[in-house]
């Protein structure tokens, strides 16, 4: 197939959510700060309508979505100075999350999973396996589409910590097997050859279900509404900078370990490394409010021995809707 090919199969399927984006509502909160609350209690009965209570839910979320409006209006009107602004960088609310994520961020790109990614053909020869390297690169690219679209479900059931640690768990014992196995190839010892490239995939599997994607979900969670915009760009300045690093160190690492199982070893002990970071720092984020996320950096560095971990917030909580 030829590269104009495939540059046409790349710009076609960009047409299928501009035909999608027609049959969306208007975000609810956008409406909500038109004044238009009529549509937004329409938008979210459309975007709630398998919910069970439905009518309890969407009043809910629309008184929500309205004091946190305010709250924006009654912040905007007590506009900070330029000093008082950059003084928000300085507290714990804004540097605990920034280093705890680009920590994550950080052993999330030397676990391996985009530089895979991108150097899947060289990483399946370099493997010594006799399947088609090319065949088995898109088999990864075909389980990363699949895993990213049961994602959205994982996404909206489980709290962010499970899925982080089980994908850096898999991750890990994936990794770690596969280049055991690519050891043994590579010495003669075994002939199966396929099961490294289905550890590969499965690596890639449980990297799509937390260490992949939910980093960059958790990063917009966690800073506080009149900072989160900057924040949350210096985070993706720093994956971009970090994904960089990592595939410029692809091939001094490859030589450094002694190929591709030493290499393999690596990427699974960081998958360990970042499972532990995650345990002992990364605060739970999902179901609870922006001021209870705030509340935890002013009082802890790690998560470890915090007390009340988990769970929802309950209906008479005042302030921020639950994230």
């Amino acid at each position: 197939m030829s590269w104009r090919i495939v540059s046409w199969i790349t710009i076609l399927y960009i047409a299928v959510p501009v035909v999608l984006i027609f049959f969306m509502p208007e975000s609810p909160p956008w409406l909500v700060s038109k004044g238009r609350n009529d549509r937004a209690r329409k938008s979210l009965e459309w975007l709630h309508s398998n919910h069970p209570n439905l009518k309890e839910k969407v009043e809910k979320d629309l008184c929500a979505l309205q004091a946190e409006h305010e709250e924006k209006l009654k912040q905007s009107s007590e506009k900070l100075t330029l000093k008082e602004h950059l003084k928000m960088y300085l507290l714990p609310t804004f540097y605990k999350p920034f280093l705890i994520i680009c920590g994550i961020i950080t052993l999330q790109q030397f676990t391996g999973i985009y530089v895979l990614l991108f150097n899947s053909v060289i990483f399946f020869k370099d493997i010594g396996t006799d399947k088609d390297p090319y065949l088995a690169s898109v088999c990864i690219c075909s389980v990363k589409v699949v895993m990213s679209v049961v994602n959205t479900w994982f996404m909206k059931t489980f709290n962010r910590r499970p899925l982080l640690i089980t994908s850096a768990v898999g991750m890990a014992v994936c990794m770690g097997l596969s280049g055991m196995f690519t050891q043994w190839i590579q010495e003669g010892s075994t002939y199966s050859s396929w099961i490294p490239v289905s550890l590969v995939l499965l690596y890639i599997m449980f990297g799509a279900i937390g260490i992949m994607s939910v980093p960059f979900l958790v990063a917009g969670e966690l800073f506080p509404l009149a900072i989160r915009g900057i924040a949350y760009s210096l985070i993706i300045t720093a994956a971009n900078v970090m994904t960089f690093a990592a595939l410029q160190a692809y091939f001094p690492l490859y030589h450094a370990l002694g190929g591709s199982a030493g290499l393999q070893y690596f990427f699974g002990a960081v998958s360990v490394a970042v499972l532990v970071f995650i345990y002992v720092f990364l605060p739970e984020t999902h179901k609870f409010t922006l001021t209870e996320i705030e509340n935890h950096f002013w009082t802890h560095s790690t998560y470890l021995f915090k007390k009340n971990k988990v769970g929802p917030c309950t209906d008479g909580e005042q302030g921020n809707s639950a994230i």
